[in-house]
């Protein structure tokens, strides 16, 4: 895959979100995000649109005084990009 790839952007962008979760604020993690883009933070149902997206990272990061994601598997194709990882707050 070449580095241009829209899909290896996607990857770069989904790792830079999971390394710096921790430190950064969730307008800041929001800004990766499309308008039309929908984010599944599993076991929570999906939610769709920046707006709903920035509600969702901030109810479930605001308790945390600490954060480390490991990602286990990042693929894309097409419009789909899954991340799976294991939180440690």
């Amino acid at each position: 895959m070449k580095f241009g790839d829209k899909n290896e952007r996607k990857r770069r962008d989904c790792k830079s979100i999971n390394s710096g979760v921790g430190a950064a604020e969730p307008v800041e993690l929001t800004s990766y995000f499309h308008e039309s883009d929908c984010h599944h933070n599993m076991p929570a149902k999906p939610v769709t649109g920046r707006a709903a997206i920035q509600q969702s990272i901030t109810g479930f990061i605001k308790p945390w005084t600490q954060m480390n994601w490991e990602i286990l598997t990042l693929i894309g194709e097409g419009n789909v990009l899954v991340c799976e990882r294991i939180d440690r707050t």
